[in-house]
């Protein structure tokens, strides 16, 4: 989780904000690794670390834009080609 300068307001309304952006995000990552399954397969990337990829890509993306000047160390984008290491998952509770 990123430090936020106002920590409880910003972070909730982080929250917030990637759990909505979560209903759409993981459908849609879902459908993109079926449709180019054979080359996530070559490359062996799994749907869970496709899914954690695009999750680490929008909170980078959160953070250097809407929370910009509430987040003091953004995380970096990972890359596509670096999507078979991630170990970010998405959980259950995540979305709610």
């Amino acid at each position: 989780m990123p430090e936020f300068r106002l920590p409880w307001v910003s972070a909730l309304a982080f929250l917030f904000l990637r759990g909505f952006l979560l209903w759409i995000l993981v459908p849609a990552a879902t459908l993109a690794w079926l449709l180019v399954w054979p080359f996530w397969h070559f490359k062996k990337v799994g749907c869970a670390q496709l899914i954690g990829w695009a999750d680490l890509n929008l909170v980078a993306t959160l953070q250097r834009s809407l929370f910009r000047p509430l987040v003091r160390d953004p995380l970096a984008f990972v890359p596509l080609s670096a999507a078979s290491e991630v170990t970010h998952r998405v959980l259950f509770i995540d979305p709610l």
